[in-house]
């Protein structure tokens, strides 16, 4: 049996999702959106309520028209950022409140404009003011336009020595966007993981995992893409709350299962067909084999199996 052929055949034949979203109320229009409420048009998303075109973001409620944003509410406009509030057009700010056309400033309260500055308050491109005249000079500043208060802020950002990494609260990391992580290596927007190494995007809360993105809660495993509460998965795609499985496709709370797609609370699975657990673990184990001798096994086989359904 060619195992990666009949994957291919099996998630041709299968229903798939048109967008996919789980756990999700009052949400139109998402893709890859993950118990979320009243969204629209967000992607590749998680735990968001209230927001409208979010990308890459995560725990936020009442935010729009942002890119890897987490923990924050009441922002617009904002990148890179984390835990802020009522803050516009931000970039790689971080438990700011009140501020806009800030620039990597941290723990800073009524600030506009403002380039690498650390729990100030009342401040106008870097400039300290008393807070009356703080709230007569912005209404002024205000009426420059978004381009004119664009160029000012980026002269400032000139003379700004920027930091080559943006890592806070770890150890032992390398990669860059890394919070409260401990010996992590190539992580990139991860927060509180533990012996990792190869995240992206949207990593939250994993521990001896490799090689994934998009994935939350998750131990001891390898090769995920938008995955939550798993534990010993490997090489799966949209998969939650599954344990002891590999190469699944959309799975919801399966346990041995190799293969499988679109399948909810089953156990001793192979490319969706019920096996006793004995016939299971000889049946896996001769799988395995085979893809070791053709030099497959360990592979994220997912993506080879959907470009062969193109030619099936």
């Amino acid at each position: 049996m060619d195992f990666v052929l009949e994957l291919a055949k099996l998630i041709k034949s299968s229903p798939k999702l048109c967008l996919p979203c789980f756990e999700c109320e009052n949400s139109p229009y998402n893709s890859f959106l993950y118990k979320s409420k009243s969204c629209y048009l967000c992607y590749s998303s998680g735990f968001l309520n209230t927001c409208y075109y979010l990308d890459i973001s995560g725990r936020d409620s009442d935010c729009a028209d942002s890119d890897y944003l987490t923990n924050s509410e009441l922002c617009y406009e904002c990148l890179d950022s984390d835990k802020c509030y009522n803050c516009n057009f931000c970039r790689d700010c971080a438990n700011c409140t009140d501020c806009e056309h800030c620039y990597e400033c941290r723990g800073c309260t009524n600030c506009f404009g403002c380039v690498g500055l650390r729990k100030k308050e009342f401040q106008i491109f870097n400039k300290q003011y008393s807070k009356e005249e703080y709230s007569k000079e912005i209404s002024r500043i205000k009426e420059m336009g978004l381009g004119a208060v664009y160029a000012k802020t980026e002269k400032l950002r000139e003379n700004f020595i920027h930091p080559a990494l943006h890592i806070s609260n770890s150890e032992n990391t390398f990669g860059d966007y890394i919070i409260g992580s401990k010996n992590c290596y190539m992580g990139f927007n991860i927060e509180k993981c533990q012996d990792c190494a190869y995240l992206y995007d949207e990593i939250v809360n994993l521990k001896d995992c490799y090689d994934s993105t998009h994935t939350t809660n998750c131990e001891l495993c390898y090769g995920l893409m938008s995955a939550d509460k798993c534990y010993n998965v490997n090489n799966s795609w949209w998969i939650v709350d599954c344990r002891d499985c590999e190469y699944g496709f959309c799975n919801l709370g399966c346990n041995n299962c190799f293969g499988c797609v679109n399948m909810k609370r089953r156990e001793y699975c192979i490319l969706n067909q019920q096996y006793t657990k004995d016939e299971y673990i000889e049946k896996v184990a001769e799988i395995k084999e085979n893809l070791k001798k053709r030099g497959l096994y360990g592979k994220f086989l997912l993506m080879d199996a959907v470009e062969l359904t193109k030619t099936l």
